[in-house]
């Protein structure tokens, strides 16, 4: 992912940006975290003005402009590193 002030923040290992093929104004976007904490810390502080900004930025749209973001949710899924390693003869 090439965002700076993401990559910057404590704890933030990596990320993806899927963008839907048939309808391209939604994206998923994956993050990777060295803990929960660490997420956490970013969810309640970086993450809480990115959302309040593109809310305000939807309030102050012209309606006959699109906005560049309508909504942003954000949803945690705990991914546990788990190698197998499997002997061939």
């Amino acid at each position: 992912m090439a965002n700076n002030s993401l990559q910057k923040q404590p704890g933030f290992i990596g990320g993806d940006v899927w963008q839907r093929e048939k309808d391209s104004n939604n994206y998923l976007v994956l993050t990777y975290w060295s803990s929960e904490q660490a997420y956490r810390a970013y969810e309640i502080g970086v993450f809480a003005e990115l959302t309040q900004l593109i809310e305000q930025q939807n309030i102050a749209q012209v309606p006959t402009k699109k906005a560049s973001a309508k909504k942003v949710t954000s949803k945690t899924v705990l991914v546990e590193r788990r190698w197998d390693v499997i002997a061939h003869k």
